[in-house]
């Protein structure tokens, strides 16, 4: 049943939305693994049922828990889009109370994001509502792709949202064609894509091994343009300035680290209450200090290229971490469930296409150094 001052459901919220499980007291359910895909059947616009699907349901569910639908699958759009800047922007004082999917999107940012006092947190009840709200966005409070600039974050309070409060990282291809032994095309689903406006002549191209991702040459770019589009998928060419060291081949995969959001500072910020990481970092030469982070159901801080799956690049180089303070991090079984592969409050790590090792090691020069847990 949907409580009084909520709106009604609706067919748009999809078969199988995703959802959310706390308790009375409006904590997450202790016993869950992360969130669920049941089958929602609308009974009225105030009542439904949803069917389990799917494994790893907790046995502890009462009747008096609650259930949060959210809206990421349905509704893409973000509460605030920062695209293309090639000055600097700045946001402070600002609060954002609810998104449907991502609070802030950085992309193909050019110069510096600063973020200063921004608060990210559910809004207030509805009218004619006792229930607080449980949700602030619906997925990352800030996420930055493909940007020359990682973003600058202070004295910000960030919580209750349906995913990691900060995700850095850049765009990982898969070469589908080789034409030269200094060009090459690859493919991306949808329309031609903006992620082709922020590179420059000179930046470097690191070529990796398809399965398990080592890094197995460079190459220095030139220039890239769009083919074309046929059903759905437009196919890209990128030309080098000279022969890699490694010969281009298809399958091969490639990155920019120059576009993977570098240089980022978080600093002085309380991050909180909500899904997920509370860092999610895939970029160079950062710094993470000063922060606390809080009832958190996965890792406070991951370091590492999500290259498998999601596709985030890269490796990561010249990172520090110090005078952190991690508190009640893993507040449900997902932090210590069989096979994850950020365990640890702070973890460093690779996620790759292969579930054996030897793993690859390109993460390098990462510092901790007083932290607290």
């Amino acid at each position: 049943m949907v409580h009084n001052g909520y709106p009604d459901l609706t067919t748009d919220f999809g078969t199988t939305p995703p959802t959310h499980l706390f308790t009375a007291d409006d904590q997450r359910q202790p016993d869950v693994y992360d969130y669920y895909k049941p089958t929602l059947n609308i009974i009225t616009p105030r009542t439904d049922t949803l069917t389990k699907t799917g494994p790893n349901w907790p046995t502890t569910l009462t009747t008096s828990d609650l259930i949060v639908i959210d809206r990421r699958e349905v509704d893409a759009t973000n509460a605030v889009e920062i695209r293309d800047n090639i000055g600097p922007v700045t946001f402070e004082d600002f609060t954002i109370f609810s998104s449907p999917t991502l609070g802030f999107a950085g992309r193909y940012c050019r110069d510096l994001v600063t973020f200063r006092r921004v608060t990210l947190r559910p809004g207030p009840k509805p009218v004619g509502a006792t229930q607080p709200r449980l949700f602030s966005t619906s997925a990352d409070a800030i996420n930055f792709v493909q940007c020359r600039q990682g973003p600058l974050i202070e004295n910000c309070e960030i919580s209750h949202q349906d995913d990691d409060s900060l995700n850095v990282h850049g765009y990982f291809f898969r070469i589908t064609s080789v034409l030269s032994t200094t060009s090459f095309q690859f493919t991306y689903p949808g329309s031609a894509s903006a992620f082709l406006n922020p590179m420059q002549a000179g930046d470097t191209i690191r070529l990796h091994a398809a399965g398990n991702f080592n890094v197995i040459g460079t190459a220095v770019f030139a220039s890239a343009s769009v083919v074309g589009t046929i059903g759905g998928v437009t196919t890209y060419q990128v030309n080098l300035s000279a022969t890699p060291t490694t010969p281009l081949a298809i399958n091969l995969w490639f990155d920019i680290p120059q576009l993977n959001c570098p240089g980022f500072i978080v600093r002085d910020s309380y991050f909180h209450d909500h899904r997920a990481r509370g860092l999610r970092i895939m970029a160079n030469n950062g710094l993470v200090e000063r922060n606390r982070f809080e009832n958190l159901t996965k890792c406070a801080i991951s370091i590492g290229p999500e290259l498998g799956q999601w596709r985030e690049a890269g490796w990561v180089d010249n990172i520090i971490v110090r005078d952190n303070i991690l508190v009640n991090i893993g507040v449900d079984v997902n932090l210590s469930a069989r096979g994850i592969i950020t365990p640890g409050a702070i973890s460093v790590f690779v996620h790759t296409d292969r579930n054996s090792t030897p793993y690859p090691t390109g993460n390098s020069n990462i510092t901790l150094e007083d932290n607290f847990i």
